[in-house]
């Protein structure tokens, strides 16, 4: 016989709290990640003696600085600030609500579409106009695979228990778990 054990739904606070610890985990290492693309990238395109491989640096640092850019202007780099309000005023259902609205924003459609753009232009500038499809390839690749990834580890606890909560899509070890 299979015993359940029911787990209590975790507190605004719990949740605004756990997300501002998440968003500024998950900004450093990305903006680690982009900015250390960024600097090799740089030093590369520096480095280079051929035209080639100087062409794949410099479409790279676009891409990276793309990267640290969504980072600057990432709404969940207020969850902190939220979080903070919160502790002043006590009000954790508003700031639960207020966290749930930047996640929202940062894990927009329009995001993911963004990232598959920036691929595909690095791709394109590579390909038609430098004949150069192995590494439009892998531009491609790493620009949507990189970007996606910054949107899926993104927090989202708040968004998924919030009051103003909407339609979410998360993927599970079974398949799909859709929730409204």
């Amino acid at each position: 016989m299979a015993t359940t054990v029911a787990r209590a739904d975790p507190s605004p606070r719990a949740l605004v709290e756990a997300d501002a610890d998440h968003a500024q985990l998950w900004w450093s290492g990305f903006m680690g990640v982009y900015t250390a693309a960024l600097v090799t990238q740089s030093g590369l395109a520096l480095s280079a003696r051929d035209e080639g491989p100087r062409v794949d640096a410099l479409v790279s640092v676009a891409t990276a600085a793309l990267g640290v850019g969504s980072l600057v202007i990432s709404p969940l780099h207020r969850l902190g600030t939220i979080r903070d309000e919160a502790r002043r005023t006590g009000d954790w259902s508003t700031a639960l609500n207020r966290a749930a609205e930047a996640e929202r924003r940062a894990f927009a459609w329009y995001n993911h579409v963004a990232c598959v753009v920036v691929g595909l232009t690095a791709g394109a500038i590579l390909w038609l106009g430098f004949d150069r499809p192995e590494t439009a390839a892998f531009s491609l690749a790493s620009s949507v695979v990189v970007g996606e990834l910054n949107l899926w580890l993104m927090p989202r606890r708040s968004l998924r228990r919030s009051a103003s909560r909407a339609f979410n899509v998360a993927p599970t070890g079974a398949g799909l778990v859709v929730t409204w």
